[in-house]
């Protein structure tokens, strides 16, 4: 599957704005072996690369991010934008 780079662009710069995290999200960055903070998640906003697209999902386009956390371990960080040119971005999930 084909990534296209002006995604990353869109998610860096919606990233900037506002991120809402999704119950989902929240849950899986809690579990005691994984520890994700919001930080961590951010850092793999600005320093991470799209590895899959997601264009066709039901629920609308989603993209998978491969970045590091605080600690440059890395982390993936699944994500959903409010639209063309998101205002925020939905953080679906993050492990």
């Amino acid at each position: 599957m084909m990534v296209k780079p002006e995604n990353l662009l869109k998610i860096r710069l919606a990233g900037r704005k506002q991120v809402l995290f999704l119950p989902h999200a929240v849950q899986q960055m809690k579990l005691p072996d994984r520890d994700i903070r919001v930080d961590d998640v951010i850092n793999a906003i600005n320093h991470g690369q799209i590895i899959e697209d997601y264009p066709h999902d039901s629920r609308g386009p989603c993209s998978l991010l491969l970045g590091p956390d605080r600690l440059s371990e890395p982390i993936h960080v699944l994500w959903r934008g409010s639209g063309g040119l998101p205002r925020y971005l939905n953080c679906l999930s993050a492990f």
